[in-house]
């Protein structure tokens, strides 16, 4: 948590005797103290409960998703978090409406894990890797990831996602016959 908030000192619970709950606290360094959980800003909240997850079992076969990841997280904190999720062992499947947040990947993570989901013309949801598409492929060159995604209109994308599904399809068929 220090590396999100280097003022922080410590997290703590204690129980209350009369009621026999538990309750939490966080210690920093300037305040004389502590800073009861009713207290703390969704930010560290959000940030503290994904820092534990992780923490509670850092291994591969750990699967973590996160709903609207920059949610209630200042900006200067997004670059720290998704570093920090990145360089985890666990598997993080994020969802986010924001661009900000592909800044913080190379180009090459970006490529390899921003999936794109869509409704064909059918009616049924799809999913290609964002950055496979010609599109985005050829913008990323000149842009990053984030400026890619505000620069790109969805309703295109879509209908380029599901023309080059059809070609994929049509050309396989072309193969097996």
């Amino acid at each position: 948590m220090r590396q999100f908030y280097p003022n922080l000192q410590n997290v703590y619970r204690d129980q209350d005797l009369i009621s026999k709950l538990f309750r939490q606290n966080a210690a920093e360094k300037f305040l004389r103290e502590a800073v009861p959980a009713s207290q703390f800003s969704d930010g560290f909240t959000r940030i503290l409960a994904l820092v534990a997850q992780i923490e509670s079992s850092n291994t591969p076969d750990r699967l973590l998703l996160i709903d609207e990841i920059e949610d209630g997280i200042h900006p200067e904190l997004m670059s720290r978090l998704v570093k920090y999720l990145v360089e985890s062992k666990v598997q993080v499947i994020a969802t986010t409406h924001s661009p900000l947040i592909l800044n913080f990947l190379t180009d090459e993570q970006a490529k390899e894990s921003s999936i794109f989901l869509y409704r064909n013309s059918e009616g049924r949801t799809r999913a290609c890797r964002y950055f496979d598409l010609p599109s985005t492929s050829k913008k990323l060159g000149m842009l990053g990831p984030g400026e890619v995604y505000v620069d790109t209109s969805i309703e295109q994308l879509a209908l380029e996602a599901e023309e080059m599904e059809r070609g994929a399809a049509t050309g396989a068929g072309a193969t097996n016959q």
